[in-house]
């Protein structure tokens, strides 16, 4: 049973009804994207080379660009007491940093040997990893391959639902 998209979902991409496509065939064709997708999403993690807690706001340096955004949670692990834990995501100051509400006295920047890691949690990990934009664009890219069309036949059907103008 697909889990990110449904089969109404699509439908309502293409623009099919279901007397073109059952559920159970679109089913099919989700199923299959989100094997190809899902392993991509739910493996998003990213090394914490150093941290340092300056005012209660932690600091973590990763070692790869980690594209965590504002309010997702992660979980730090690791990175020794006071970090560890699943943390509220306040900003990513840079490509390399970002930060964390933390109850502690000051410490400052260490480096964490072998590396931390901060990994997405929960849901977020299918949600985060790609935008839904970069989901459904692969999702109608597997469903024209299994049906031998061509992708941008199916943008016309993408052109009438709100933030996919151009999809393809």
């Amino acid at each position: 049973m697909p889990s990110i998209v449904t089969a109404t979902q699509l439908r309502s991409v293409l623009g099919v009804t279901s007397a073109l496509y059952s559920d159970a065939y679109l089913d099919d064709i989700l199923d299959t994207s989100e094997q190809v997708i899902l392993p991509l999403l739910q493996t998003y993690s990213s090394p914490i080379s150093k941290v340092s807690l300056t005012d209660s706001v932690a600091t973590f340096t990763t070692t790869l660009i980690h594209e965590f955004t504002e309010g997702q949670s992660v979980v730090i692990t690791g990175c020794g007491s006071p970090f560890n834990g699943t943390r509220t995501v306040l900003a990513g100051e840079t490509e390399y940093t970002f930060t964390a509400s933390i109850t502690n006295a000051d410490i400052l920047e260490k480096n964490v040997i072998p590396a931390g890691t901060a990994t997405l949690s929960g849901a977020e990990r299918a949600c985060r990893r790609f935008s839904p934009r970069t989901v459904a664009q692969e999702i109608v890219n597997i469903y024209a391959s299994l049906c031998g069309q061509d992708p941008a036949d199916i943008d016309s059907g993408l052109k009438h639902v709100p933030g996919t103008e151009g999809l393809i």
